[in-house]
């Protein structure tokens, strides 16, 4: 958080940022994990998209103390499960951490249409965009985290994850 990060597109005659910004090259400094999108059209007329994530860590985690909050449990508000090797895993981050605090947890994906896509009751799950050991497409899912941490502090955090393709 309060760097600068530079993200840069090439192929192409004209760019066409998320943010309004038609450079081949952005300098951003997001204040929370963003997506930010380029669109790229050749001399050709060939149009491409291409997105990232510019992902924003929180302060380091040190005791169960600090992590008795909503705040310490940090999902991705968006993934790319497409093998490259990036991103590829929506998970908790900070899991390890937070694992000796917590005493109850689970997680629950649903599609838009309310289906329930995945469970965990491992704080280090992982899901791989998979339903029914088949891929899912680009979509929207709602996930419901609860968590009960050792001292008896309830968490329970709900949000939207964006799978892209």
């Amino acid at each position: 958080q309060g760097q600068i990060a530079t993200l840069t597109a090439s192929g192409g005659g004209t760019y066409l940022w998320s943010n309004g910004s038609n450079d081949s090259t952005i300098l951003v400094s997001p204040t929370v994990t963003t997506i930010y999108c380029v669109t790229v059209t050749d001399a050709n007329n060939c149009i491409d998209t291409a997105c990232v994530i510019v992902f924003i860590a929180p302060e380091p985690l040190t005791t169960c103390e600090s992590v008795s909050s909503e705040d310490a449990f940090v999902l991705p508000s968006a993934f790319s499960p497409n093998a490259d090797g990036q991103n590829d895993k929506w998970r908790l981050l900070y899991a390890p951490l937070l694992a000796d605090c917590v005493a109850e947890f689970y997680v629950a994906v649903y599609s838009r249409w309310g289906e329930l896509v995945f469970e965990g009751a491992d704080i280090t799950f992982i899901w791989d965009g998979t339903y029914k050991e088949k891929t899912e497409g680009t979509a929207v899912f709602a996930y419901y985290l609860n968590a009960t941490m050792k001292d008896g502090t309830k968490i329970k955090k709900k949000g939207n994850i964006s799978l892209l393709r």
